[in-house]
């Protein structure tokens, strides 16, 4: 007879499977997916927000799920579809944890984004930040270079026909193009113009932060090594009153914001929440 391999798993954790279990509220699960995936979901969508909480998921449960190719999934998160790859880093997060994902980023978009807010989501990836962001404010910005990508954020955006302006471009301190760096290693958000991944890479259009949203409020910033780049230029038209910038450690384009007048308000283990504070319209005018 055969035995689930993801039922042996979730009896040795003594993780009992039943309705309640399997469709936990809000994040209803898809009547399309297969039983193990919905076994997993279930699992990983009842985890508390306790440190290492995913660790079952992400070594125990997702690899034993992906012991051979599975197909993207249209999946309930946040109350929102969302077509999702469960190989990759990002949609894993989404599919099998969405309560846990980007958590305190999340609640950042909740306390700062205002109603008449334009919200910028550079290097947008498959668009988790700006589908919430345009449950906020209806003038959504989002910007993603990998083509593959943005046509999953296309998708994402007409399925929840959301208001939401996406570019498929780069953005850099000029217009030029610019070799984009695919990352095979099932997190294609990592992707990067800067960092040479042994896969392909596609040549792409990139022009300045400028060129494409003049004005911007709450930036959410994610480019791989590019922020600095960006930023700097930035700054010297658009100065915008929040910002959610990736930094692990003490990064340029951290320092970058801290020397034009930014004041760091809390950080995640990923990311940082920048306020601009009176010092900083000094350098642009209000925005």
């Amino acid at each position: 007879m055969y035995v689930n391999p993801i039922h042996q798993i979730l009896e040795a954790h003594s993780f009992a499977v039943s309705k309640t279990l399997l469709w936990p509220r809000p994040f209803a699960l898809e009547r399309t997916m297969d039983t193990e995936l919905k076994l997993v979901c279930a699992v990983g969508r009842s985890l508390p927000p306790l440190p290492h909480a995913t660790a079952l998921i992400n070594r125990v449960l997702k690899p034993i799920y992906l012991r051979k190719a599975r197909p993207t999934v249209i999946a309930n998160v946040w109350g929102m579809k969302m077509r999702l790859d469960p190989k990759e880093a990002v949609d894993g997060g989404l599919l099998f944890y969405p309560q846990l994902y980007n958590r305190t980023e999340m609640r950042w978009l909740e306390e700062h984004v205002r109603p008449n807010d334009v919200f910028a989501d550079v290097g947008a990836y498959i668009g988790a930040f700006s589908l919430r962001a345009a449950c906020l404010t209806k003038q959504v910005i989002a910007i993603e270079a990998n083509p593959d990508a943005f046509a999953v954020l296309e998708e994402n955006i007409r399925l929840n026909r959301l208001s939401v302006k996406a570019y498929n471009i780069g953005v850099s301190d000029k217009h030029e193009k610019l070799k984009l760096y695919i990352q095979d290693r099932k997190n294609a958000g990592g992707s990067s113009f800067v960092v040479r991944h042994a896969g392909a890479f596609r040549e792409v259009d990139c022009r300045s932060l400028s060129e494409i949203a003049a004005h911007i409020d709450v930036m959410k910033i994610d480019i791989e090594g590019m922020e600095y780049k960006v930023l700097g230029p930035y700054f010297q038209t658009c100065c915008p009153r929040i910002i959610v910038l990736e930094a692990w450690g003490e990064t340029d384009a951290l320092r970058l914001c801290l020397d034009h007048g930014y004041q760091i308000e809390d950080r995640s283990e990923e990311n940082v929440l920048l306020k601009r504070t009176d010092r900083a319209v000094s350098f642009a005018g209000p925005s």
